[in-house]
C-alpha cells in the first residue's frame, strides 16, 4: 500500500478507486462516524485506522472545533451529516447533549486519548516547527523547557485559553458509554493489532486477518499532516519533576480517568 500523501488523501476522502466503487455501490455502512480528540492526542490516527477500513472515509471538510462550528451549521448538522461510512473529524469539548445527539443518530463515536504530559511535549515540538501555527511567534524562540513552563503556567484569561487545563474540557467524552475511548499509546504500543479490532467492532466492521493486518502495518505514516513519532515515554525524558507535578495536577480530572500515573 502507498504511503503518498496524494494516495492518501484520496483514500481517506473517499476518492480512491476503491471507495468510489464502496460508494457507488452503497458498499458502505448504513452509519457514519464520529471522531472527537484535543489536539496533539494522536486524531490523525485514529482517523487513518478507521479510513483504512471498509466503506469508511471522510468528507472534504476541515476539523471541527469550536470556532469553525457554526460554519457547518452547528452540532446537529455535524451529527446528522454523519451518514454511509462517512467519519467526522473534531477538536470538540465535551456537551451532555452532544454525546446524546450522536446516540439518537446511531453515530459509532470515538474519543481519542493520550497520556497529558506527552500531549505537552508534542505540542510544543509542533507549534515550534509551524510557522503558520497561531502560538509559533510566541514560542519558536524558547527553549523547549521555556516552552512548557510558559504553557504550564499561564491563567486561561492571559492568552484566552490554556492548553493544559483545556485537556479536562475533552474528558466528558471518555466517561460517555456509548463513546469508545482510544489510547494514543495502545495504537502505537505492542498491543496495537487488539486495539484496531476493538475499535473495528465498536465501528459495526467485520475484518478479515489480512485486513487486520494491513491496518497495523499502514497506520502509523508520515503521510499524517501532523505526523512527528510514536514516541510514548519521550516526556520522560524531556520533563521535569516540577511540570509533571504541575501538569497532573491540573489535568486530574483528564488524567484520572484513564492514567494511573
Amino acid at each position: 500500500m502507498s504511503n503518498s500523501k496524494l494516495s492518501w488523501n484520496l483514500r481517506r476522502f473517499g476518492l480512491s478507486p476503491q471507495i468510489l466503487k464502496e460508494r457507488l455501490l452503497l458498499n458502505t455502512p448504513d452509519h457514519g462516524f464520529f471522531i472527537t480528540s484535543q489536539p496533539k492526542s494522536g486524531t490523525h490516527l485514529l482517523e487513518r485506522v478507521l479510513c483504512l477500513m471498509p466503506g469508511i472515509y471522510r468528507p472534504i471538510m476541515r476539523t471541527v472545533n469550536e470556532h469553525n462550528l457554526g460554519r457547518y451549521g452547528g452540532f446537529e448538522n455535524i451529527a446528522e451529516s454523519a451518514i454511509h461510512g462517512r467519519l467526522i473529524v473534531s477538536h470538540l469539548h465535551f456537551h451532555p447533549d452532544w454525546a446524546q445527539k450522536l446516540s439518537q443518530k446511531q453515530v459509532r463515536s470515538f474519543a481519542m486519548t493520550r497520556d497529558p504530559r506527552a500531549m505537552v511535549l508534542s505540542y510544543v515540538h509542533y507549534v515550534q516547527k509551524r510557522a503558520d501555527h497561531a502560538e509559533h511567534q510566541r514560542l519558536k524562540n524558547l527553549s523547549v523547557e521555556e516552552a512548557i513552563n510558559l504553557l504550564i503556567n499561564e491563567k486561561p484569561e492571559d492568552n484566552g485559553e490554556n492548553f493544559i487545563t483545556n485537556m479536562n474540557l475533552f474528558a466528558g467524552w471518555t466517561k460517555q458509554p456509548e463513546i469508545f475511548s482510544v489510547r494514543f499509546e495502545d495504537l502505537v504500543g505492542p498491543n496495537r493489532e487488539k486495539t484496531v479490532v476493538d475499535i473495528a467492532n465498536h465501528a459495526g466492521i467485520d475484518l478479515k486477518p489480512e485486513q487486520i493486518d494491513i491496518i497495523v502495518e499502514n497506520a502509523f505514516s508520515a503521510a499524517s499532516p501532523t505526523f512527528r513519532s510514536g514516541r510514548i515515554d519521550e516526556w520522560k525524558n524531556v520533563l521535569n519533576a516540577k511540570q509533571i507535578t504541575k501538569i497532573e495536577d491540573a489535568t486530574q480530572s483528564a488524567m484520572s480517568h484513564y492514567y494511573s500515573t
